[in-house]
């Protein structure tokens, strides 16, 4: 994922103008919103993978922490 991530920025990322409107069926909002709300919602379901490790005793490797959020919407 993040080798088609790396490709895609140095192909068409980075001229990208992420103030352009977002086509999704959310409502309106830029592409810019979009990244943002796809990184978050990606972020929430890891934490719960996390939570659900935990809880079965398992320690996650490597476990995201409140600083890898800052700055996300909430």
């Amino acid at each position: 994922m993040k080798a088609r991530l790396n490709a895609w920025w140095e192909s068409a990322g980075r001229s990208t103008d992420f103030s352009q409107p977002g086509k999704v069926y959310y409502g309106d909002v830029t592409l810019h919103e979009v990244l943002e709300r796809t990184c978050w919602h990606s972020g929430q379901h890891t934490r719960q993978l996390m939570l659900t490790l935990e809880k079965l005793g398992i320690a996650p490797d490597g476990p995201l922490t409140r600083r890898r959020f800052r700055g996300t919407p909430h």
